[in-house]
């Protein structure tokens, strides 16, 4: 039996240089495999605007709003690799996909933004080793 996955996050921080995913993540993953998800059936297509809901905050889901949508979406890393890979596939991934970025107010969305904020500061400093502000260190792009 075939698997549809809403959400596949390929992390949203940030790509060391000379990492797995720049050696990996070539132009093939963006132009190929990427669409492929689509073509295959592995996500749930449909349209993010037509299918949207805003659940308001709870005990129950947290303290933030977030948008939930039965269509699938896929995370990339904001970082200057994706970017630049996005852009260059953009006549391929746009016909499979609605391209946006996140603003910092919808990281409420993100099962894994979620997910890390449930981490102590004081385990996610001196265990994981993050910066606290790891978000706005790693999570811009420096125009050449």
């Amino acid at each position: 039996r075939l698997k549809v996955f809403r959400q596949v996050i390929l992390d949203y921080f940030w790509i060391p240089a000379g990492s797995w995913a720049i050696e990996h993540w070539k132009t093939s993953f963006f132009r190929t495999i990427l669409p492929g998800l689509v073509e295959g059936n592995m996500l749930n297509f449909g349209d993010i605007d037509k299918d949207s809901v805003l659940v308001p905050a709870s005990e129950d889901n947290g303290t933030l709003d977030f948008i939930f949508s039965s269509a699938a979406v896929v995370y990339l890393p904001f970082c200057s690799h994706c970017f630049r890979e996005v852009v260059a596939s953009y006549d391929v991934l746009s016909k499979y996909y609605t391209i946006s970025f996140m603003r910092r107010d919808q990281l409420a969305e993100h099962s894994l933004w979620k997910a890390t904020n449930t981490i102590s500061p004081n385990a996610m400093q001196h265990w994981l080793g993050k910066a606290i502000n790891q978000e706005e260190v790693y999570c811009k792009i420096k125009l050449q």
